[in-house]
């Protein structure tokens, strides 16, 4: 605990192959207008894919 403010960044990881099942949970507001329920997480801006098998 300090009395002053830090910064902090958090990661959400998520498989490759996610679709949207209508809850924001991590996402910001303005990403979650945009895809439909089922649709693919794969918008490389928001969600950029970091390996894959």
């Amino acid at each position: 605990m300090t009395s002053g403010h830090r910064r902090a960044m958090t990661c959400a990881y998520m498989p490759d192959g996610n679709i949207y099942n209508g809850q924001p949970n991590v996402l910001p507001d303005a990403y979650v207008k945009t895809p439909a329920v089922g649709d693919p997480l794969n918008n490389e801006l928001q969600n950029p894919l970091i390996y894959r098998k």
